[in-house]
């Protein structure tokens, strides 16, 4: 099962060397696909591991993911 469906609320938190770098909220994200663009053109050159905390309001659901950008 996905972390979310299109039309889902979401809830995303970007966490870089302890640093907030990105908190979103939107119901326009079609899946994780267009939530990891959205980071990458928020985020610009930033590199390095970033920790990422969604929540779906939709369907009551929380995760946290850790992924490289390059």
């Amino acid at each position: 099962m996905s972390i979310f469906s299109p039309g889902d609320t979401i809830f995303a938190t970007a966490i870089h060397h302890g640093r907030e770098i990105c908190n979103i909220c939107s119901d326009s994200f079609t899946g994780f696909a267009d939530l990891l663009t959205r980071i990458r053109h928020d985020n610009g050159s930033l590199t390095g591991l970033v920790t990422l905390r969604i929540r779906n309001t939709s369907q009551g659901r929380t995760d946290t993911r850790a992924f490289y950008l390059a």
